[in-house]
């Protein structure tokens, strides 16, 4: 790490991503005798994949890792709660390609803190940071029996800061409606993939839910976020999901049902010719075409 060159000037800035599987608890029957271990879900998530990048706020990288964790990724029955489980054989091809590196979680703990010391890294960053932040302090509670201390940091969620800024732009409930990037119950979705897809246009795009390769994506809407220069609040805010519907309220309601309604008659006609329907992405394009003032 010594042999990279940093930029006195910049104020640099971590962003880490996580992907985790679940904590087990032994369950024991009147006499004591073990019966096996059960999930305890995700309110105590383990990692088993830790990605982190430090940068400047421009979405410069200067230093990248990619670990996984030993005691959780080689530990079977921890894994197989893991939400991406299926992926762990392509884990095992990027592992042998040189993509990740296989550590302990001390030692991957140890990586980041000399790069954040090294940097002079004030601020940690994270889509949905208080989730990654609960990971942390699971993992580390589950290895060394403590949680860790981010105090000396300043903590800014990706997710709060995307919300105050990109998704609250004129044009986002337009493209998302079209797109059919809402929930059943009308809500605007406003995860990291949306987000990429928006700033970038690329519609199509899929995330890979690995932590590296989500965190490269993570500082460039970061950045992205930056550019706005708008006046902010975050931090980390409770459920920033409402902000941008909050926002967008009054056109979401007329027309998140027209675009319902749309998709529902859209799927008739093709069913009626016996053809195959596109996703609900591919229709936008006619959709566009609708006056939603009528």
């Amino acid at each position: 790490m010594n042999t990279i060159k940093k930029d006195g000037r910049k104020n640099y800035v971590c962003t880490i991503d996580v992907e985790t599987a679940c904590g087990l608890e032994p369950i024991y029957d009147k006499q004591g005798n073990f019966l096996g271990n059960k999930s305890k879900g995700f309110a105590e998530p383990l990692i088993y994949d830790l990605g982190f990048a430090i940068s400047d706020k421009k979405g410069n990288i200067v230093y990248e890792k990619s670990f996984l964790i030993k005691e959780i990724f080689l530990n079977q029955e921890i894994m197989s709660t893991a939400y991406y489980v299926s992926k762990v054989p392509m884990y095992w091809i990027q592992l042998h390609n040189g993509e990740h590196e296989l550590v302990s979680w001390n030692e991957a703990v140890d990586c980041l803190a000399q790069a954040l010391d090294y940097f002079d890294v004030s601020t940690i960053m994270a889509y949905n940071l208080s989730f990654d932040k609960r990971a942390m302090n699971c993992s580390n509670s589950f290895i060394n029996g403590e949680e860790l201390n981010f105090d000396e940091y300043k903590q800014v969620c990706i997710w709060s800061l995307a919300c105050e800024t990109i998704f609250s732009q004129k044009s986002f409930p337009k493209i998302a409606v079209a797109q059919g990037w809402y929930s059943e119950k009308g809500n605007l979705k406003t995860n990291a993939e949306i987000c990429y897809r928006y700033i970038t246009g690329d519609y199509g795009f899929i995330e890979d839910h690995t932590g590296l390769s989500d965190v490269r994506i993570e500082v460039k809407i970061m950045a992205h976020c930056y550019r706005q220069r708008k006046a902010v609040k975050s931090g980390i805010l409770g459920s920033p999901w409402r902000i941008p519907n909050t926002v967008h309220k009054d056109y979401t309601s007329r027309a998140i049902p027209k675009h319902q309604a749309y998709v529902k008659e859209m799927k008739r006609i093709y069913d009626l010719q016996n053809a195959k329907m596109p996703v609900v992405e591919d229709l936008g394009y006619q959709w566009g075409t609708l006056n939603l003032n009528k």
